[in-house]
C-alpha cells in the first residue's frame, strides 16, 4: 500500500470496505456513509468513484455523502441528474447558522500561505519561482495550475497566498462570488476568459487521445501480470501515459507477445482509456479556443492573440516577446 498514490489507496480502501460490508450483511443492506471521498482524486479517478457509488445506489443501497465543498456538491448533483438517480439534498448549518456550501466564506485577504512573491518578474519567470507543475490536458481542465489562467503575476500571487492553486477550485469560488473581495472585477473577468478558453482547448485536444495511463491505472484494471508490471509501467512513463503509444511499444518488451498486447488493448478499451475518434487538427483546436475568447467579449484579433498565448503556455513554448497583460 505504501507504494500506491494517496488517491489509489483511497480507492482500494473504499473497495475493501464495501466488499467487507457486502460480505457481512444479512438481508438488510446498511447505508454507506462517505465524507468528501472525492477530495484526493484527479478528475479521472473521481469519475470512477462516482460511477461506483451510483451503481451501488442503483442496486438499492442508501448512500449518505457529506461535504462542505461547493464543487463536490455540484459534481454530485450533475452526475445524479444524468444517471436519473433519486436523491435528497440536506444542508447542515454551522453553529452560527451559516451554511458553508450555499454561503461559502468570502476570501478577501491573501497571505494565509507562504508563497514566493513575483518581485517584478514576468509571467514565465514567476512560473520558475513557483515551480509550477506541467499541465496535462488529459487530466481535465480543473486540474490546471492557476498559472495557466492568469498572465498577471500579482493576481497569481494573491490567489496562491489565499490557498487557491487549481482552476477547478477557483472556478467554483468565482461561481459563488467568494473571491470578489480578493480580485478586482477586471481580474475576475480575465481569469474567467482564460479558464473558459482552457476548457475549450482541453475539450478539443483530448478528442482521439484517450486518457492517461500510469502504473496505478494498469494495476486498477488488472491489465498486466506482476511479471510485467514494472516494465510496462516504465514504458507508460516514457510515452507520457499515451495509451496508443503504449500499445505500440509494449511488443518490444521481451516475452510480452501479441496475446498480452491484445489483452492490454481490450482492458484499456473496455475501461475507456482508448478514444477511437480521430484527433483534432491543431488549427481546429486553436479555432475552438479563439471562438471561446470571442464568446467572452474579445475582438477577433485580440482573441486570436490570446489563444496563441494560451496554447504556448500549455505547450511550454515560452517566447521572449511575451509580456504580462
Amino acid at each position: 500500500m505504501n507504494k500506491l498514490s494517496s488517491g489509489t489507496r483511497v480507492q482500494v480502501l473504499l473497495a475493501v470496505r464495501v466488499a467487507f460490508v457486502e460480505h457481512r450483511e444479512q438481508e438488510t443492506a446498511p447505508p454507506l456513509l462517505l465524507d468528501e471521498t472525492l477530495a484526493p482524486f484527479d478528475d479521472q479517478r473521481a469519475e470512477t468513484v462516482l460511477d461506483t457509488v451510483i451503481d451501488l445506489a442503483r442496486e438499492g443501497r442508501q448512500v449518505f455523502y457529506f461535504t462542505a465543498r461547493h464543487d463536490e456538491r455540484t459534481r454530485w448533483e450533475n452526475r445524479l441528474e444524468e444517471a436519473d438517480i433519486e436523491y435528497s439534498l440536506q444542508q447542515l448549518t454551522a453553529g452560527d447558522g451559516h451554511d458553508p456550501i450555499s454561503e461559502p466564506p468570502t476570501i478577501e485577504t491573501p497571505g494565509a500561505i507562504d508563497v514566493p512573491a513575483p518581485e517584478g518578474g514576468d509571467h514565465w519567470q514567476y512560473r520558475e519561482r513557483l515551480d509550477v507543475p506541467t499541465f496535462d490536458p488529459r487530466q481535465g481542465a480543473a486540474s490546471a495550475p492557476l498559472w495557466y489562467v492568469t498572465e498577471d503575476p500579482e493576481v497569481l500571487y494573491r490567489l496562491r497566498t489565499a490557498g487557491i492553486e487549481r482552476w477547478g477550485h477557483l472556478k467554483s469560488l468565482l461561481e459563488v462570488g467568494a473571491v470578489d473581495g480578493l480580485l478586482s472585477e477586471t481580474s475576475r473577468e480575465q481569469v474567467r476568459q482564460h479558464g473558459a478558453a482552457l476548457e475549450a482547448f482541453v475539450e478539443a485536444y483530448t478528442v482521439g487521445r484517450g486518457k492517461a495511463v500510469d502504473r496505478d491505472v494498469l494495476e486498477a484494471i488488472d491489465a498486466v501480470s506482476d511479471n510485467f508490471i514494472d516494465e510496462v509501467s516504465a514504458v507508460a512513463d516514457q510515452v507520457d501515459g499515451d495509451p496508443d503509444a503504449l500499445l505500440e511499444k509494449v511488443p518490444d518488451i521481451h516475452r510480452f507477445g501479441s496475446r498480452k498486447t491484445e489483452k492490454l488493448r481490450k482492458c484499456l478499451r473496455d475501461e475507456g482509456y482508448l478514444d477511437p475518434r480521430p484527433k483534432r487538427p491543431d488549427e481546429q483546436i486553436r479555432s475552438a479556443v479563439v471562438d471561446t475568447y470571442c464568446q467572452h467579449g474579445l475582438e477577433p484579433a485580440t482573441a486570436a492573440t490570446a489563444a496563441d498565448r494560451l496554447i504556448h503556455r500549455i505547450s511550454g513554448d515560452s517566447e521572449s516577446s511575451e509580456t504580462t497583460d
